[in-house]
């Protein structure tokens, strides 16, 4: 291998090592979120037709992550059950500003935290009303619920079901921004050691210059 190639190399591997590894939670940066989950919501499962809506009030001006929590234990439905959000303004019916990427629930499904991410930022008035809209996109079985907590634990929302609120009564749901990828500690360890040894390459290329007497 020509000696010359061995700098790039070594830059080549690095940089691969730090963009392949990433943070093991969605999120990078969470604004609003409710994390309670006491109860299914009593106003229907989630069929083709039904759309359930959680309103936020954020204080960051944009988002590109969602997640809800979907309940259905141990669900068996070949892969056909999948899910997408809206952001809309104002509330349910508003006008939709932005639609993520379909999510496929896995199969067999348990309940869990399903998460929903933007092909781009969704601009957002901080201070302003919105609502995130679960919206199915393909059903096999229609036997899931969304996991809501009672006792208006979240007192900048409210949950709605059909387009109708149901009082003192909020979806689990985090919103903000995915988490960039990040280079975990042995990716520094291996670029610490490329950056070593390239410059131990350019001391041995260094010119020696003799001194006659």
């Amino acid at each position: 291998m020509p000696r010359s190639i061995l700098p790039c190399l070594l830059v080549l591997a690095c940089s691969l090592s730090a963009t392949s590894a990433g943070r093991a939670d969605f999120f990078g940066l969470v604004d609003q979120q409710q994390l309670i989950d006491n109860a299914s919501n009593n106003s229907g499962g989630l069929g083709l037709a039904s759309r359930k809506a959680q309103t936020f009030i954020p204080t960051l001006t944009g988002l590109d992550a969602v997640e809800f929590k979907i309940a259905g234990n141990g669900i068996t439905h070949g892969s056909n059950d999948a899910f997408r959000v809206n952001i809309r303004d104002g509330s349910p019916s508003g006008t939709i500003l932005g639609t993520s990427n379909v999510t496929t629930l896995p199969d067999p499904f348990n309940t869990m935290a399903v998460d929903f991410s933007f092909p781009s930022i969704v601009p957002l008035i901080p201070g302003h009303t919105y609502a995130m809209e679960l919206v199915p996109v393909a059903l096999a079985t229609g036997v899931f619920t969304v996991r809501v907590a009672t006792g208006n634990p979240y007192p900048n929302g409210t949950y709605f079901a059909e387009g109708t609120a149901i009082s003192g009564t909020d979806a689990f749901f985090r919103e903000g921004f995915q988490a960039a990828a990040v280079p975990e500690p042995s990716s520094f360890a291996f670029c610490a050691l490329g950056a070593a040894c390239f410059g131990y390459y350019l001391r041995k290329r260094r010119p020696v210059t003799s001194v006659s007497i």
